[in-house]
């Protein structure tokens, strides 16, 4: 689940960038992926689901359907502090 959560922010973040510049459909999307733990909610700290590249590639592809993104490719650079960042958009203006 909170890999479809992570899609989602990635998603709207990439979403709101093209629209600053002034894409019409984006083609390749760069994402920096650090280690993400979430607890989930109502369980011992022992239950940890960690955000894997594969899972969040398959949970953003269920969700880029019907955008400007939607034929879009999910690349996933790892990084070594904890967190993700949106690296680079490319598209077609």
């Amino acid at each position: 689940m909170h890999d479809l959560l992570l899609a989602k922010d990635i998603l709207t973040e990439t979403l709101k960038q093209a629209r600053k510049l002034n894409l019409k459909k984006i083609s390749k999307i760069i994402v920096s992926l650090g280690h993400i733990d979430e607890s989930h909610a109502g369980y011992d700290h022992h239950s940890l689901h960690e955000i894997t590249p594969t899972n969040l590639k398959f949970n953003f592809n269920l969700i880029k359907t019907g955008t400007i993104a939607g034929e879009a490719t999910l690349g996933i650079k790892p990084m070594t502090k904890s967190g993700w960042c949106l690296k680079n958009i490319y598209g077609t203006k």
